[in-house]
């Protein structure tokens, strides 16, 4: 007989309690390797790292940045800040006193951002309610502030508007002489309002000439100080080329209105609403007209009919040039000399010249040409002497080694002798001060790390009554540094409180900095700061953090830095554990711009790609599998081209706002660097980033752009993403449709531009 088959659902049954221990068993067993795994993993960040992440809603609405009023010295013992209590304060060096100017209410309930005090401390004028217009240029409400009648509410503040005129439309405003008088502009014209304020005179309107989107008249702080001349600059912009792009709306209803409701005829005459308006702007691009500009100065003394005008003529240096305008000033104690400084398009020449009355022709008393640098930098206006017959300029200075770096010339206009102050390798960034009296120009400086920023202080030329002696020289040359040893610094007063500072940051983990330099090859070097997360130590031997490095590039630009701030990169590294890079290559700040002349993409984009791999080989706890870059605008270009350098070290890239063809850029930092397309088509050509389109990775690149930013105008994004199309590289695309100018990180959640 065959045997039977086994039953499988005989027998006794389960012993479900001894299964249901041992999954128990089990369980535990499992939940102690996670643990210990954990644990042993953590165990030195557990004892060496405190203090919670940073977040991104705190970073992003600037809780963490210290958003004080600027301070302004009013004279030269008057010293006005904005105290940790959020009160403006008048400090006299004097007998060291403090004076109450506002409370801080008042400051919070306007929302103040910005402020003038008239030169008696009667009033103050304040700025609030700023609105973006196009790239740095915006307007806002003015709001003079009574300060002795603080108490009554409804007569210190006293808002700016005229017949007409809405309160936000003031595009600038600030004081005009000792009276209270204002100087302001509104719809492109200048206005004038005769003080003081608390009598609310009417406008006296000083130009007539503006024509939207073409002719702007505007002023930059060019006032006579009597207030009896006004010196402003006119820019007409009828022959530079148009730059349109859509002005996407919600349309009918709303972004969730009905589509169905477009059918009803009460709505046909407003069907032409639905497809979107555009905006247009001027911009001039390479090989194109620029904007012409005209130097004027008007008198505010007759109110009772046409205001008297006349044109300043540039140096005839200019003849048969195409030029900029730089700065214009007041010269002298009385009202006959301006001090302007022209640049000529190409920005090979710098001409700085004086115009006097009565008919402004401007000579020219002093110039500067780039020989062996490929471009002149644009620096801070001059600093004249109360004379007007010498005055003080950055420039660029040849030192040991053949490089160039910013440093002050003294130029004596009567005797026509130029001496150069400063001297090292070092960049100066700028004059603060010029004690004449005393023969001493005090200015800030790099020293010997160009991350830092240090006071120093020389002599002027006339020290000494124009003494040639040795002695006499070494003391007018030598600078000194103030800054540079704080201990034994002689200060009359000194004010630290740090207690913003210590309720923000104390509970919170910060990344640890590290700056050096990276010898590179044929010479030049790089500066590199790495931003490491809290939970590093440099004992640890098998971590390996994730690298996200800031690229950027621009010429002149500077982002290793040893000034104290939270940035995106802070937030990256204390939140994400990630390794956040910056780096200096040539034709940053204090860094060889030669190899740049003629060239763009090419020795910057080689340079930076250089300093990864030697850090990815250098520092073993990068972790080479996970390499990223992004960049904004100069950056996002940057961006773009590494990727397309055929080169695995990068797993993807962020490009914001790229630019992409050098064609359709601003002519102003484009022809500096490449000249104009005629004469170096080939340079813009090996510069186009779309060139490059066919060698970026799969799924590598997003690409991010704002329709109105104009770091970089919509075309160059949409250049980009139609090379990579035409290439089959799949990339993700993202475009922000908003009316402003620029993308709002609160928004788009995006890190904020560094400009």
């Amino acid at each position: 007989m065959p045997k039977p088959e086994m039953d499988l659902y005989g027998g006794e049954g389960h012993n479900w309690k001894s299964i249901i221990f041992s999954l128990m068993v089990i369980s535990f067993v499992i939940a102690g390797i996670v643990v210990a795994i954990y644990l042993l993993g953590y165990v030195d960040e557990l004892l060496y790292w405190s203090g919670r992440r940073m977040r991104l809603d705190e970073f992003l609405r600037g809780d963490l940045t210290v958003n004080r009023l600027p301070t302004t010295w009013v004279s030269p013992h008057q010293l006005i800040y904005q105290a940790d209590d959020g009160g403006l304060f008048a400090f006299n060096t004097f007998n060291n006193t403090l004076t109450v100017l506002v409370t801080n209410h008042t400051l919070r309930q306007l929302n103040v951002r910005g402020y003038q005090c008239s030169p008696n401390l009667r009033y103050v004028l304040f700025q609030h309610n700023i609105r973006e217009v196009y790239q740095r240029t915006f307007t806002a409400t003015y709001t003079v502030y009574d300060v002795t009648n603080d108490e009554l509410l409804s007569s210190h503040h006293i808002p700016l508007f005229g017949e007409g005129q809405r309160s936000w439309d003031w595009q600038h405003a600030s004081w005009l002489g000792t009276n209270g008088s204002l100087l302001l502009v509104a719809d492109n014209e200048v206005l004038a309002l005769p003080g003081p304020p608390a009598r609310r005179a009417q406008l006296l309107q000083l130009t007539y000439d503006a024509v939207p989107g073409r002719v702007y008249n505007g002023v930059s702080d060019w006032l006579y100080q009597d207030g009896s001349l006004v010196l402003y600059v006119q820019y007409d912009d009828t022959a530079v080329s148009e730059l349109k792009f859509p002005r996407i709306s919600e349309g009918i209803g709303g972004a969730g209105a009905s589509r169905a409701g477009f059918l009803l005829p009460a709505l046909n005459s407003t069907l032409h609403t639905v497809f979107p308006d555009h905006i247009t702007i001027r911009y001039p691009t390479p090989g194109s007209s620029i904007p012409k500009v005209t130097l004027w100065i008007v008198s505010v003394e007759n109110t009772s009919s046409t205001p008297q005008k006349w044109a300043v003529k540039p140096p005839t240096t200019l003849d048969g040039m195409e030029y900029y305008l730089i700065s214009a000033q007041w010269v002298g104690q009385d009202n006959s000399h301006v001090g302007s400084v022209w640049m000529n398009r190409a920005q090979n020449l710098t001409v700085y010249s004086s115009c006097y009355a009565p008919n402004w022709t401007c000579s020219e008393t002093h110039s500067e040409k780039a020989t062996d640098e490929p471009w002149l930098e644009v620096h801070q206006k001059p600093v004249y002497s109360e004379d007007g017959s010498a005055f003080l300029l950055l420039a660029a200075v040849q030192e040991g080694g053949g490089q160039y770096y910013t440093h002050i010339k003294h130029v004596d206009v009567n005797r026509q002798r130029i001496a150069v102050l400063s001297h090292g390798r070092m960049e100066v960034t700028e004059v603060l001060a010029w004690d004449q009296e005393n023969h001493l120009v005090y200015y800030l400086g790099s020293a010997d790390r160009p991350g830092q920023r240090h006071v120093y202080v020389v002599r002027d030329p006339s020290y000494g009554g124009g003494s040639n002696s040795v002695r006499a020289r070494a003391e007018r040359e030598e600078p000194r540094c103030l800054t540079c040893e704080l201990a034994v610094w002689p200060a009359r007063l000194h004010y630290a409180n740090c207690s913003f500072w210590r309720a923000k940051f104390s509970p919170l983990a910060l990344p640890t900095r590290r700056s050096f330099d990276v010898q590179l090859g044929g010479g030049s070097k790089a500066r590199v700061q790495l931003l490491l997360p809290p939970s590093w130590r440099e004992e640890l031997r098998d971590a390996a953090f994730p690298v996200l490095v800031h690229v950027d590039g621009r010429p002149g630009s500077q982002q290793v830095t040893e000034e104290y701030l939270v940035d995106w990169g802070s937030y990256m590294a204390s939140r994400n554990d990630v390794v956040y890079v910056k780096l200096d290559v040539a034709g940053s700040r204090g860094l060889s711009r030669a190899l740049l002349r003629g060239r763009l993409g090419g020795v910057e984009v080689a340079d930076q790609l250089a300093v990864i791999r030697y850090l990815l080989e250098t520092f073993k706890f990068l972790d080479v599998t996970r390499v990223a870059v992004w960049g904004w605008g100069y950056g996002g270009y940057v961006t773009a081209m590494l990727l397309g350098s055929q080169q695995s070290t990068l797993k993807c890239g962020i490009a914001v706002s790229p630019i992409t063809d050098w064609l359709y850029y601003n002519a102003a930092f484009t022809e500096r660097t490449l000249g104009q397309p005629s004469v170096n088509y080939k340079g813009y050509v090996e510069a186009d980033a779309s060139q490059r389109a066919h060698h970026v990775p799969a799924h590598a690149l997003y690409l991010v752009h704002g329709m109105a930013d104009m770091s970089a105008p919509y075309p160059h994004a949409l250049q980009l993403a139609r090379a990579l199309t035409d290439a089959g590289v799949l990339f993700r695309y993202q475009d922000y449709l908003r009316e402003c100018l620029s993308l709002d990180p609160e928004d788009t959640k995006l890190p904020p531009p560094d400009r």
